[in-house]
């Protein structure tokens, strides 16, 4: 599962196309928990006429190879877990931290957020569509070592890899990622979000476009943004 502050995604029934806004916001798209404290706060607003169903579950965050993984985890937990919002209402979810062991360096989760469709939705004419919202929760050791981000790019079957390696412990956000050949070509990965680096971790981002303009062995520039403000690296060409 890919991560993000917030997605969305449908599951269909019987292919019937159906027209569908979400009802649901969370707030905030971020959650950070500095030690000692345990506990945080999000919440839920329902934007709808209807009662609406959630649940809400909190799983560990890891980077498998330079891909979002999610981990089936007690030591952070959501709650309550599910609830029913009234209509134009909001609701306060806690956060909190129920490990005995002490954070090193910082813990990263994500606490996702499903609007449960109503009966209403379900029939046999319908789509049925789940909407859910990811967070990014962290919680962090008042030293965290801050990141320290290292770049390597190569080629493979023909499209261009980026990679980037966090040897930090706090992770990173990269917005804008865009890389620039010796000889002028660009690559951009969107403008909005490319994702988080996550503390001693990995992310990993290949150009849909092919690699064409970029050779092994031929150097390259990196651009993007993070919270503090724009980067810009370089690193070489390598072939696989």
């Amino acid at each position: 599962m890919r991560g993000c502050s917030l997605f969305a995604f449908a599951a269909s029934l019987l292919g019937t196309p159906l027209a569908f806004a979400s009802t649901l916001s969370v707030s905030p798209v971020l959650v950070q928990v500095p030690a000692p404290a345990k506990t945080s706060s999000v919440m839920l607003y329902n934007q709808s006429e209807a009662m609406l169903p959630v649940q809400l579950r909190l799983f560990r965050w890891v980077k498998n190879a330079g891909v979002d993984e999610l981990i089936p985890t007690s030591d952070v937990v959501a709650s309550p877990p599910a609830a029913r919002l009234k209509p134009g209402s909001e609701y306060t979810v806690r956060i909190v931290r129920v490990a005995k062991t002490p954070v090193e360096g910082e813990e990263s989760y994500r606490l996702l957020v499903d609007q449960i469709p109503a009966p209403s939705e379900m029939n046999g004419t319908n789509v049925r569509f789940v909407v859910r919202h990811s967070i990014p929760v962290f919680f962090s050791e008042p030293q965290v070592v801050p990141p320290r981000l290292s770049w390597e790019a190569h080629l493979a079957d023909g499209r261009l890899i980026i990679t980037a390696r966090n040897d930090g412990e706090r992770r990173v956000r990269l917005s804008g990622l865009t890389v620039r050949s010796s000889s002028g070509t660009t690559r951009s990965f969107g403008k909005g979000l490319s994702g988080y680096v996550l503390g001693k971790s990995t992310a990993r981002w290949t150009a849909n476009s092919g690699s064409k303009g970029f050779r092994p062995g031929s150097a390259i520039t990196i651009f993007a943004r993070d919270e503090n403000g724009p980067l810009e690296s370089s690193a070489l060409v390598q072939a696989q």
